[in-house]
């Protein structure tokens, strides 16, 4: 009896250090990822354009195997990375593949997969409410994009682009409410 609570003891302490480390390392790395501003890159008064950030090219590679060792998140999601590598076409950067998957109503979570290299980024530091827009021929991310205009979250819409494997936040629209009880992003 003593052996089987040592051993869960032992089995739980491993397993706690394991999910420490996990969530330590993700936020100290997407800190490192995702400063904002970045006025060297976009300076202007207006959001940013996907023609604003082009990406040229036409991705004629043969598709590399998913590499799940490449993150450490990406052991989790491997099924949805493989699926999504073999069944759905690049979508975003001329060579990137942008996988996504639902957490929850109205929540949105998701990596992006180099289907050149096979390596897999956990880039984006949280899930959105209203989704992503992106081209493959654009290196910009918008994240709960206020399409219409008029939408029931009051969140803030960014703008990203994809430089040196790494998103970097260069503008943001804040959202305000109106008088008929929704928001306007400006």
């Amino acid at each position: 009896m003593k052996k089987d609570l040592k051993l869960y003891l032992i089995i739980f302490s491993f397993a706690a250090v394991a999910l420490f480390n996990f969530f330590v390392n993700r936020n100290v790395m997407l800190e490192n990822t995702l400063r904002y501003p970045h006025p060297e890159i976009w300076n202007l008064d207006r959001a940013p354009r996907f023609e604003d950030f082009p990406s040229y090219g036409i991705f004629t590679y043969k598709r590399a195997e998913v590499d799940i060792y490449s993150n450490p998140r990406a052991n989790f999601f491997r099924s949805a990375l493989r699926h999504a590598k073999e069944n759905q076409n690049v979508n975003f950067a001329t060579n990137y593949l942008i996988v996504e998957w639902g957490c929850g109503s109205t929540c949105q979570d998701g990596m992006i997969l180099d289907l050149i290299s096979g390596k897999v980024y956990d880039v984006f530091s949280e899930a959105t409410a209203r989704g992503r827009n992106y081209k493959i021929n654009s290196s910009l991310i918008i994240t709960d994009p206020a399409d219409d205009g008029f939408f029931d979250y009051n969140l803030p819409v960014r703008y990203y682009i994809w430089k040196d494997n790494k998103l970097l936040q260069i503008y943001q629209e804040e959202c305000y409410p109106t008088n008929d009880e929704k928001y306007l992003c400006k």
